[in-house]
């Protein structure tokens, strides 16, 4: 019985964001403007962001499981993957974080520890991207300097 409220919880957010999207975006313009991109670049940034995900997943269920959570990959892949879609349509990361929750302590182990695992999800993915930013930052100067 649970499970089919979930699942018609699910169709009607799903309908709700849609008749939002629709409502709010010019789909012509976006069309428009995607005519004009180079096709190699789309299907880059595609694969660049699936592999992001991908590597994201696996980093988040390791940090789930050694918060004792037994889910499959798959269900940490599909988790997340709704969680970046909701992203999209609530205001910061909000709404996909709160549903990687949602759903990894279905099976009521501990939200704290469901909790937990995506705040260091979070962190980790920050502390990456600073370091990332400075490496590459400091590079920029360095060739800068050099061509100079």
């Amino acid at each position: 019985m649970k499970k089919k409220y979930t699942k018609i919880f699910k169709i009607i957010v799903s309908i709700l964001l849609l008749i939002i999207l629709f409502k709010f975006v010019d789909l012509r313009e976006i069309f428009g403007n995607l005519v004009k991109v180079d096709i190699k670049y789309i299907i880059l940034f595609v694969l660049l962001n699936f592999l992001s995900i991908v590597i994201s997943t696996n980093k988040w269920r390791r940090l789930a499981q050694a918060q004792g959570f037994k889910k499959s990959a798959f269900f940490y892949f599909k988790t997340y993957f709704v969680g970046v879609f909701l992203n999209n349509f609530f205001p910061s990361f909000i709404g996909g974080d709160t549903y990687r929750i949602f759903l990894l302590n279905s099976s009521q182990k501990s939200i704290a520890k469901a909790s937990q695992s995506v705040v260091f999800d979070r962190i980790s993915g920050l502390v990456t991207v600073i370091f990332l930013s400075a490496f590459f930052g400091v590079l920029l100067v360095i060739t800068r300097e050099s061509s100079d």
